[in-house]
């Protein structure tokens, strides 16, 4: 990453420019905003008009448009002018033939997921790529192999100098595997929800990000008409 823009909002938790090709671990449990901070993340760049990948696993392609227009990002146009890529490990699973350019047949072959992605990345370089999630493509093969697969598309990705967010359900894998995974990424962002007075309260952190200094104190955010949106 060239600026130390995450999202809108975070630029006062972070001291310095980020690494460009930095890959994040984003963990937390179902249901407090992962995938939305994974919009807002690609939105950033695509804003920047950077080259955006999107690699899906749980929803279509058709569903990611749909959210991100919710929140007022035209992905359409995107899609449409190539400046955005959809990597679809979705509609396999429904026995469905997908839309995409970028549609994997059988998201169980992760050689197949590579070099789907290998596709979209092409010659691209400078961008953001989000994998929502790497939760599924780690249920789908044995740990082992899914954090060996983990791990060299994140050094494809490092290489092509794209910065991007893994999506990692908390609670669902064993611990080892998720300390493997914050092992083997450039930083970890964390997101939690505590239940105050009948409402639902949303933080988010930086538990770690290599190579650059970083606050590391929990800050509230809520989900609004622009996705996420970072208290002070």
């Amino acid at each position: 990453m060239s600026a130390n823009i995450l999202i809108e909002g975070t630029s006062q938790l972070i001291k310095g420019p980020m690494n460009r090709g930095n890959v994040l671990l984003l963990s937390a449990v179902p249901g407090v905003g992962k995938t939305t901070f994974g919009l807002n993340f690609l939105e950033e760049g695509l804003k920047e008009e950077q080259p955006g990948i999107a690699m899906v696993t749980d929803f279509s392609p058709k569903d990611l448009i749909s959210m991100a227009s919710t929140f007022r990002f035209n992905w359409e146009k995107h899609v449409e002018s190539g400046l955005l890529k959809i990597v679809d490990c979705y509609s396999h699973m429904l026995g469905e033939e997908g839309t995409s350019q970028y549609f994997v047949e059988n998201p169980e072959n992760l050689t197949k997921v590579g070099r789907t992605l290998r596709e979209a990345q092409d010659q691209d370089s400078g961008g953001r790529m989000l994998l929502d999630s790497a939760s599924t493509l780690l249920l789908l093969s044995t740990d082992v192999t899914g954090v060996k697969f983990l791990s060299s598309i994140c050094a494809r990705l490092k290489r092509g100098g794209f910065a991007s967010i893994f999506i990692l359900e908390g609670g669902v894998h064993d611990s080892i595997v998720a300390q493997r995974l914050r092992y083997l990424l450039d930083g970890v962002l964390e997101m939690r929800v505590e239940e105050v007075g009948g409402e639902l309260d949303r933080f988010f952190r930086i538990y770690s990000l290599r190579g650059c200094q970083h606050d590391t104190r929990w800050v509230q955010f809520r989900i609004g008409e622009k996705g996420i949106e970072v208290g002070e």
